[in-house]
């Protein structure tokens, strides 16, 4: 409370309507202080109906009431509310920066030499278990996101390879022929 005392010297009464008009002095910081601090409805009621000394009051508890006494409806929404305005150019950067990243992570998969040499050895894989197979299944021109999935629940059935999935034979075949740096 001490910063809103330097930032509005007139009083705790200030504060209100500085929150309405979006005041510049209130930054997103100081929103969130106030947000904290400020008295739910049932407690401004609570407030409104003090018949106490005043004096005895603690700051805090002077500023309470002062809010809670201008009465505005709903102060705790408007009072979110400006702290969405104030603090939403900064959000907005954060998120552009972050899309900015994945969209470049995105650019550099679909251009990655190695990726496309994966696809095209798990590609191969495919159409030769498929062998023999009609329709659009048989020599397979590519293959959906999905059925990668697959590759870790489909089981070797020869008796040398029991152990393994495909994904695990995959990765072995790709370090036998020298290419593990795919």
């Amino acid at each position: 409370l001490r910063q809103f005392q330097k930032l509005f010297p007139e009083g705790y009464g200030e504060i209100v309507p500085a929150i309405l008009r979006l005041d510049d002095r209130l930054t997103a910081e100081r929103l969130q202080a106030v947000n904290e601090m400020m008295p739910t409805d049932v407690e401004a009621k609570r407030l409104v109906g003090f018949r106490g000394n005043e004096e005895e009051l603690i700051e805090g508890e002077k500023w309470m009431l002062g809010v809670a006494r201008q009465a505005v409806p709903n102060m705790k929404r408007k009072v979110e509310v400006c702290l969405t305005a104030k603090s939403f150019h900064a959000k907005h950067a954060a998120i552009q920066a972050q899309v900015a990243v994945v969209s470049m992570s995105a650019v550099r998969l679909m251009q990655s030499q190695r990726l496309r040499r994966i696809f095209e050895h798990l590609l191969a894989i495919g159409n030769m278990m498929n062998d023999g197979a009609r329709g659009s299944i048989a020599n397979a021109r590519g293959f959906t996101i999905d059925s990668l999935l697959k590759l870790a629940e489909t089981r070797a059935t020869h008796a040398q390879f029991k152990r393994l999935n495909l994904l695990e034979f995959f990765v072995g075949m790709v370090a036998d022929r020298g290419e593990g740096e795919l």
